[in-house]
């Protein structure tokens, strides 16, 4: 009884620890999929979409006449949004984004979890300082690069001029000849 007892304990604090991160991060990216989903099957009106303006300073950019399809998300308000499409209007671009309310309470549950989890006060009280949440980058933001390696060849002065040299110098020791007389004047 006292080893079923331990194990549920355990079970208990293991889940405390890190077992609720995973399950919301499988929640996130179940939602993730359900959204893009969504989004590939074109289930959203026009009305839905919001329109974001970002100026942009590209030297000779050109405008482009319709939008493109633009996977990505951010977040601005406290609410998700899941971009659409894009498009470049002289020095601005334009991005047409869905707004994702699912991935929004999803993450403000995970949120309020973590808080009661940690015992923090959600609630606000007079005198009292507030709560400052520090995440980590890689929790939230994992970008991934390319890397553009490129090669120069390289050309040193003995190899480049080998095949002019060698002759000239056989050309002058075959012609071995006296040199002038002074002319006096």
């Amino acid at each position: 009884m006292k080893r079923i007892f331990a194990i549920l304990i355990f079970s208990v604090h293991f889940f405390n620890l890190v077992g609720y991160a995973i399950m919301f991060h499988c929640l996130q990216q179940n939602n993730t999929r359900q959204v893009l989903q969504h989004i590939e099957r074109k289930n959203y009106s026009d009305e839905e979409l919001v329109l974001v303006k970002i100026p942009v300073l590209l030297p000779y950019s050109t405008n482009w006449n319709e939008y493109e399809r633009f996977d990505g998300e951010v977040e601005w308000g406290g609410i998700h949004y899941n971009y659409i499409k894009r498009k470049i209007l002289n020095d601005t671009l334009h991005l047409l984004c869905l707004p994702n309310i699912e991935r929004t309470r999803l993450l403000d549950a995970r949120d309020r979890y973590a808080g009661q989890l940690n015992d923090f006060n959600t609630s606000p009280q007079k005198n009292k300082q507030s709560t400052v949440k520090v995440q980590s980058l890689t929790g939230e933001y994992i970008q991934s690069f390319t890397a553009y390696i490129s090669y120069t060849p390289e050309i040193t002065m003995d190899n480049a001029f080998s095949d002019f040299s060698a002759p000239l110098i056989h050309t002058c020791s075959d012609c071995i000849i006296q040199p002038p007389d002074a002319v006096a004047v």
